[in-house]
Parts: C-alpha cells; sequence; structure tokens
C-alpha cells in the first residue's frame, strides 16, 4: 500500500521550514538528521507491516511506540544546548503535524 507520506517527503518538508528564514543552523541540521533516521527506521516497520496485508495489535502498539521515539529523540536533540530554539520548536511543531497525517494515512 503506497503512503501519502514517506521519509525523503517528510525530509524535504522538514529542510524547508528551517530555510524559511534563510539559515539552517547546526542545531537544525542535528534535529532534521535524528528526525530523518528515526523515520526511515519507524517506515520500515510500516512497510513490513503491509506487505502482510494485516496490522496486528502488536504492529499497532509498535507503530506508537516508534512515533513516541521519533518525538522522543527529536526533543532530546533540541535540547542537547539546553534551550529549545524558536526555529527548532517551529520543526518539532511540523514533526508533530506529520506524524498525525502518516497515522491518519496508516490506518486508509
Amino acid at each position: 500500500m503506497p503512503h501519502k507520506m514517506n521519509p525523503q517527503k517528510i525530509y524535504r518538508m522538514l529542510c524547508k521550514i528551517a530555510m524559511e528564514d534563510g539559515i539552517v543552523s547546526d542545531s537544525e541540521e542535528a534535529l532534521i538528521d535524528s528526525i530523518k533516521k528515526n523515520i526511515e527506521k519507524y517506515y520500515v516497520v510500516l512497510d513490513e507491516a503491509f506487505d502482510a496485508n494485516v496490522i496486528t495489535t502488536e504492529e499497532h502498539f509498535n507503530f506508537y511506540n516508534l512515533r513516541r521515539t521519533v518525538i522522543d529523540e527529536a526533543i532530546k536533540v533540541a535540547k542537547a544546548d539546553e534551550t529549545i530554539s524558536p526555529d527548532e520548536f517551529k520543526l518539532l511543531k511540523a514533526l508533530q503535524s506529520i506524524l498525525e497525517e502518516v497515522e491518519v494515512d496508516e490506518h486508509y
């Protein structure tokens, strides 16, 4: 089943958001790289589940945990310098919206 979203599309969306002010800081780059790595892992699990044509309760649980990991790791990276900049916050909010869209996508 093709997904409306994919890791490359998510990466491009986040890069576009980071470039809105014309500057991508090292912390924004680190945040986007972390998100990309974890989103790719999420999609491997998602694709395996869809290839089997059945989404089990365990797989739904795994999806939830992987989404939490993506968010938690992103927050950890954003807080590495003990503060979350407005640009990092914008990326985190975008990530939340994207993951909500992915969640809807995986149900249909």
